[in-house]
């Protein structure tokens, strides 16, 4: 004799949304979170969520499309604890290279702020890429890996890889610049 449970889907407990669907044939999809954020003008920041990442997520991507700023500085992908934003610690190396020479930038020291793609800081700079924060360890250890594609230098290729130790789980992502975003979406996703 065996038992059968028939689900079409499981609720997530704190509200009314799918957090796991099973389809006809058996096939289990997790349900991701996400949040979107577009930039709005003379700011500094575009924020998708800065305290709504879950403590149990262990990959986080934030995917970003026609980000550009007013002036010339780095873009910084940025973590927040506890919505806290994060300034410390990101050991990070940064590589452009196109068909005829390979600019590579050692930020290993911590002291930038956040990743980024290091050296791109011209206005004129378009980003559309993604971010990834992958959880190694319990005690919140991060490595991250980025790649852009800027299609005023469609001959280039650009990524950075790196890691950042935390005081806790990431509660929330951001995007910085000094100079204020004048364009630019971003949409962080979580599981």
């Amino acid at each position: 004799m065996s038992s059968r449970i028939l689900v079409d889907e499981i609720y997530g407990k704190t509200a009314n949304t799918s957090a796991l669907t099973i389809d006809s044939s058996g096939n289990v999809e997790i349900v991701k979170s996400s949040a979107t954020a577009t930039f709005s003008s003379g700011s500094t920041l575009i924020q998708p969520t800065t305290n709504g990442i879950p403590s149990w997520a262990n990959e986080i991507k934030i995917s970003f499309f026609d980000v550009s700023q007013a002036g010339s500085s780095d873009v910084m992908f940025r973590a927040y604890v506890a919505g806290s934003v994060v300034t410390a610690n990101y050991q990070y190396t940064s590589i452009y290279t196109d068909n005829s020479a390979d600019t590579l930038s050692d930020r290993s020291a911590g002291n930038d702020g956040g990743f980024a793609f290091y050296g791109w800081t011209a206005a004129a700079n378009s980003f559309n890429g993604t971010v990834t924060f992958t959880r190694v360890t319990d005690d919140y250890k991060y490595v991250a890996f980025g790649q852009y594609f800027n299609p005023a230098y469609a001959t280039y290729v650009m990524f950075f890889n790196g890691r950042v130790d935390l005081a806790g789980p990431i509660s929330g992502v951001d995007l910085y610049t000094s100079t204020n975003f004048d364009a630019g979406t971003a949409r962080v996703i979580w599981r």
